[in-house]
């Protein structure tokens, strides 16, 4: 009975601790079963000013650390819109956040609430928003230039399993474990990452960034160089670095914006080689099967209306939806299918995922307790 109190106590302090994503999200996104994720958006400047011809910007999607949707990841999307993205942050807890400290919240609402099959229905439903984007004064997003990532600890896991499921234009990661999965250049785990050519598996074009610290452990610098070597066996154009005297999370607001915070010129120093290499960048996406899927219901109904089994053969050619443009359609751009039936798209197993949501709940709390990463 005692001990039922403790635990009690302590869930209840931890719980105490959190706040509402909405606190930091300025976009809710719905989709077709009315499921709503709050997401936040820093949009490049001159977006909502009067533009005489189209103009369109490179997005990129970034996901956050073990602590959900709060003010470190939403620092960085504001760095990325100064420098021409318009950046989006999924909230892949659907609605509540902490602070990176929080141990006992974080590890429960990883471990207990958030499986990779939601996630990639949230990250599904941001994609779509995407794809239906419409037109502002003439600025709109570039659905041929989207990142996956920056994604930070728990969430550089999911920019790579992001990119193994889509053909993005590149893949930015930081210290997620998932590259554990990826050290042998045939594993199955790689999915779709490098956007491997239509015409040759073999030939890839989207880059990978990987950002880590020499004395982290999870994943460690030997994994690092492990993903590296399998990378360039694959023949995946890359970027992996180690930063010395750091350790997990590195980078984060407060060491990045703090002068006098020990990391700061390690913080600085990633982050710019981030965004040189997102704008060295000219990599395309292509989501081409994705607007595929996402309009299967209307096909459906077109097709019932057509008179001949040519036609409708026509009408659902893959050949010729991805030979068509990407331009956006009339639809309400809050509106999104969470449920895109991507059975092109590699799946992450559910075990494997929670595998590294553990590890991700062990090397954070492992953290709080000797000091460093996300307790510095």
């Amino acid at each position: 009975m005692i001990t039922g109190l403790v635990i009690g106590i302590a869930i209840g302090a931890a719980a105490g601790q959190t706040f509402s994503a909405g606190k930091f999200s300025n976009l809710i996104i719905e989709g077709e079963n009315k499921q709503k994720i709050h997401t936040y958006v820093a949009e490049p400047q001159g977006f909502n000013e009067q533009q005489k011809r189209l103009t369109k910007y490179p997005v990129a999607i970034l996901f956050h650390a073990w602590n959900g949707l709060s003010e470190d990841i939403t620092y960085f999307a504001d760095k990325l819109a100064a420098h021409g993205y318009y950046a989006i942050v999924p909230d892949l807890f659907r609605g509540t956040a902490s602070e990176g400290t929080n141990f006992l919240w974080n590890s429960m609402n990883m471990l207990l609430f958030a499986t990779q099959k939601r996630m990639d229905a949230d990250v599904d439903m941001t994609l779509n928003y995407l794809l239906n984007f419409k037109p502002r004064k003439n600025n709109t997003v570039d659905v041929t230039r989207i990142t996956s990532g920056p994604g930070f600890c728990y969430g550089g896991t999911q920019s790579l399993i992001l990119s193994s499921r889509w053909n993005m234009a590149g893949t930015v990661t930081l210290y997620g474990t998932y590259i554990q999965e990826l050290k042998e250049k045939d594993a199955k785990a790689w999915g779709k990452i490098g956007h491997p050519d239509s015409r040759d598996s073999t030939k890839y074009t989207a880059p990978v960034m990987g950002i880590y610290g020499d004395l982290d452990t999870r994943p460690s610098p030997a994994q690092a160089k492990a993903f590296e070597k399998a990378l360039n066996e694959r023949g995946i154009p890359n970027r992996i670095s180690i930063y010395e005297g750091v350790n997990h999370a590195f980078v984060k607001k407060v060491a990045h914006k703090k002068e006098s915070h020990p990391g700061h010129s390690r913080a600085v120093a990633a982050w710019d080689e981030i965004v040189t290499f997102m704008k060295s960048n000219n990599a395309t996406s292509d989501l081409s099967s994705f607007e595929y899927r996402r309009n299967r219901k209307r096909r459906r109904k077109l097709r019932s209306m057509l008179t001949t089994p040519s036609e409708a053969g026509m009408l659902l050619s893959p050949a010729r939806v991805s030979s068509r443009s990407m331009a956006v359609t009339a639809v309400d751009s809050t509106v999104a299918d969470s449920t895109p039936g991507d059975r092109d798209s590699f799946q992450v197993a559910e075990s494997v995922s929670l595998w590294h949501r553990i590890q991700c709940a062990m090397k954070c709390g492992w953290d709080m307790i000797v000091g460093g990463g996300h307790a510095e």
